[in-house]
Formats: C-alpha cells, sequence, structure tokens
C-alpha cells in the first residue's frame, strides 16, 4: 500500500520540478541533517514545500475543493502564487528582500571601498534604484541587486538574474562613457531556499571572504525558508507571524 501512493506521488507532474534548483549548490540543503539556523517548524515545512504538497487550495489531491486564493481570490492557490505573487504578503517580500541584503551589506569589509543602498543615480535615472552600490578603493563600481523568484524550474535563478542585469544596464552604461570601471549583477535566492551557484562569484567580487561566504549562505538559505514558512502559515491561519 506504501509503495502504491508513493509511485503515484512520483508520478505527479508536479514533482521534481524544484529538486533540480535546489540540488545544485550545497548551501540550499545544508540544514537537513543537523538542522543548523533552521527553526524545526521551518525543516517541517520546506521539504512538504519542495514536493509540492502543502495544503493550498489548488494542490489538494482529492476532493473539489475551490482552488481560488483564500487571500486576494486569483484563480490558482499555489506554492508560487502565496509565496511571491499573494499581494497581501507583500511586506513579508520585502522584509524577505531585505533580510538577504543586510546580510551581503554587513559581510562588505570597510577596506573593499564605500556602499550604498538604495540610493539614485543622480543625472542618470530617476526610477532606477539599486538595491546596493560598492564603490571600490581600486576604481571599479558594482551596481548589485537582490531578488528572490520562485525556484520552479532550473532557468528560473538564471532568468532572474537576467532581468536585474537588463534594468540596471543603463546606469552602468552610463559609467563606462564617464571611464569607469563598472559592473552589474545579482544576488538571487529561491523562495524555497535554493541558492544560486552564480552568487559565489558576486561575493567574491564584493570583497566577501570564502571563509564567511560560506556561513552567509547558510544563513541566507535559512533566514529565506523561514519566512517562507512564516508567509505560508499567515496564508492559512490569518495570524500574524512577521
Amino acid at each position: 500500500m506504501e509503495s502504491h501512493f508513493i509511485s503515484q506521488l512520483a508520478a505527479l507532474v508536479d514533482q521534481g520540478k524544484t529538486i533540480q534548483v535546489f540540488s545544485s549548490h550545497p548551501a540550499s540543503n545544508h540544514f537537513l541533517q543537523a538542522g543548523d539556523f533552521t527553526r524545526f517548524c521551518d525543516w517541517n515545512y520546506i521539504h512538504r514545500a519542495r514536493l509540492g504538497v502543502l495544503q493550498l487550495n489548488a494542490t489538494r489531491r482529492f476532493g473539489n475543493r475551490d482552488p481560488r486564493s483564500r487571500k486576494c481570490g486569483y484563480a490558482r492557490e499555489t506554492i508560487p502564487h502565496v509565496l511571491n505573487h499573494c499581494k497581501p504578503h507583500s511586506v513579508a517580500w520585502r522584509k524577505r528582500h531585505d533580510a538577504i541584503q543586510n546580510r551581503v551589506v554587513r559581510a562588505i569589509p570597510p577596506t573593499v571601498g564605500s556602499v550604498t543602498v538604495n540610493k539614485k543615480f543622480p543625472g542618470i535615472s530617476t526610477t532606477l534604484i539599486p538595491d546596493l552600490v560598492l564603490r571600490k578603493k581600486s576604481g571599479e563600481v558594482y551596481v548589485i541587486d537582490f531578488t528572490v523568484p520562485f525556484e520552479d524550474r532550473p532557468e528560473s535563478l538564471s532568468t532572474a538574474r537576467q532581468h536585474k542585469i537588463d534594468k540596471y544596464l543603463p546606469i552602468v552604461e552610463h559609467l563606462r562613457r564617464e571611464g569607469k570601471s563598472a559592473f552589474v549583477d545579482a544576488v538571487v535566492v529561491g523562495s524555497l531556499g535554493s541558492w544560486d551557484p552564480s552568487n559565489d562569484a558576486v561575493l567574491a567580487r564584493m570583497g566577501i571572504s570564502r571563509r564567511y561566504a560560506n556561513l552567509m549562505r547558510k544563513l541566507i538559505c535559512s533566514d529565506t525558508i523561514k519566512c517562507g514558512r512564516d508567509i505560508y502559515i499567515e496564508h492559512l491561519s490569518g495570524k500574524k507571524q512577521y
């Protein structure tokens, strides 16, 4: 009987969609054995979330339940919708984003250069406000943005990164026309706690030591999972979690 249900679960079309993403870097699964930096409730939540078996209206296996979101009325209440698209949780999205950003900002050694956060570039654009700008003492300028997409396929993280690069490229091109050495990139973390391997090169360029980066990756993944669990519980219960 047990093997029958396991085979049925494995055959579902939404199984395995996220594993290619969160298995691409060990930081995404650092908590599996010892639960480091991860509450037990988060540990319990993330396995069900990554398997796609959370109790949401559009993902229930049995019955004819109304699939619409109980919060905003969207047509299908799914995990991506709750964690990334259901507008009543926008405050939590900002806190999730800022938690990642703040850890990275604090990790940049003062000896590397000066850091500005959420500042406009005068004379370039009134609408583009990058999350972080690092002006190195060596003269290089790094424009970095942070984003938390849902990792439903391997391309999700790379697509989100490219979107940020394209968005802030006008700033970099302007700086290059002024003769400055400028670069743009992003730090991308999936909303199910998947660390994009391309982030490692970004951290290195910002002067963050390899030793601390190894710890920070784990902390960021756990922070993101915690926020996802809080969003999910508040979505179901209506009780404030964040």
